[in-house]
Parts: C-alpha cells; structure tokens; sequence
C-alpha cells in the first residue's frame, strides 16, 4: 500500500479537517511523503471530474475523499469519472447512508472507515448485538453507550467539579467495559480525552440495502 500514491480531498469544515489531519499526521508520523491534497470551501460546490484529473495521474493512486454526504448525492460521479483511482477510501460516518447508492460497479475500489461496532448483516464478524436497522437508529445507541458509562462517574463526583477528575471517574468505571453496543472497545489514557480510538474497513457487498463487508480487524489510530 505504501508504494501507492494518496491524493487527499477534504471539504473544510469541522469533521473533514479533523480526519483529514488524523492522516496526515499519522502519515507523517510513519516517514511517509505527504500526499496531494485539495481542499474545497464549505460551501464550494464539488469541481466536475475531480476524480479523474486524479485518477489520470497515475493508475495507482489512492484517494482519500473526507467529504459529507452532500458531496454524494447519489455517488454517481464515481462511475461516470474516467479514469477513476485504483483505491477511493472514505469516511462511513461522514457519509451515512447515501453511500448505500453508490453504484456496484465501483464497490470493489470502495473503501470505508467504519468507527462503529459492525452490526448484523455484517460478513465475518462477532455479533455485537446490533439490530439490521442500526443506522435508524445509531443516535440511540449513542446515548445508551453514554448513560452506561457516566451514571457512576456523576454520582462520585460530588463537589469536586473539574473535567479532568470527571473523566478519570469515567476511567474507573468498570461499566465502561460494558459500554460497547455501538463502540467495540473503549478506552482513556493519559492526554487522551475521546474513549473511542480505531476503526474497522469495510466494503459494500450487492444490492439495494447492501451489507458491510469487513475488510480489517479493529484498527488503532
């Protein structure tokens, strides 16, 4: 995968400066070159045949498109570019279900990060004891992940109201283990203040309401 080039397009806005910095900064961390990148305005609408300026450049290029569902409306623009790169990646959770109509001619370049527990439907994992319909209802499981965790730390905080001893009662809470309808392991650590830390990748398999297809273990970043 290193031998491949990586060309970056994020939208600059909260969510894609952070995942497109996760990377860059992992990136840099493993002494690799910094990979081409573009970066569109909030409101800049997408440039027409992005990815196949992008895809001409080399027939090994990876693009790493940290972009929102906005960006693909229907995801057509991935069949109708030509060329298209070897490898697109992008974010499950930016994206949402729109991804679910990306043609499946071009699925099997398609890759996604997938920060959640994979529910069923899901080839070749362990069940997580996640319904079919987790996307409707992917807010609630926050929440139930969430009331699970602080409940213990809350009610040991009592007058001494400082964030940092806030979280690590949250640390100590041996219900945070528990916690994992929707995140599969949760975890702090000395300056890390988000308990949710990897992904998996996943593909999508055929058809109108396709299932995910789990291409990685659990991934640390």
């Amino acid at each position: 995968m290193n031998r491949r080039l990586f060309r970056s397009v994020y939208r600059d806005e909260p969510s894609g400066r952070a995942l497109a910095k996760a990377f860059l900064d992992t990136w840099n961390e493993l002494g690799h070159k910094p990979p081409d990148t573009v970066s569109l305005q909030a409101d800049e609408p997408m440039p027409e045949g992005l990815l196949a300026r992008i895809g001409k450049r080399d027939k090994k290029v990876v693009a790493l498109l940290w972009l929102n569902e906005g960006d693909f409306p229907d995801l057509t623009l991935m069949a109708n570019d030509q060329p298209r790169p070897a490898l697109i990646m992008a974010s499950y959770g930016m994206l949402g279900t729109k991804v679910n109509s990306l043609p499946e001619s071009e699925r099997g370049r398609f890759y996604l990060t997938y920060p959640y527990g994979l529910p069923d439907g899901t080839r070749e994992h362990q069940a997580q004891g996640v319904s079919p319909i987790f996307e409707q209802r992917e807010t609630a499981l926050k929440m139930n992940s969430l009331f699970q965790a602080i409940p213990g730390a809350l009610s040991r905080l009592r007058t001494f109201v400082y964030r940092d001893y806030f979280i690590e009662l949250i640390e100590a809470n041996p219900d945070l283990a528990s916690a994992t309808i929707i995140y599969p392991r949760l975890s702090f650590g000395q300056g890390q203040r988000y308990a949710s830390k990897g992904c998996y990748v996943v593909q999508l398999g055929p058809g109108a309401n396709p299932e995910l297809i789990k291409r990685s273990e659990w991934v640390i970043h």
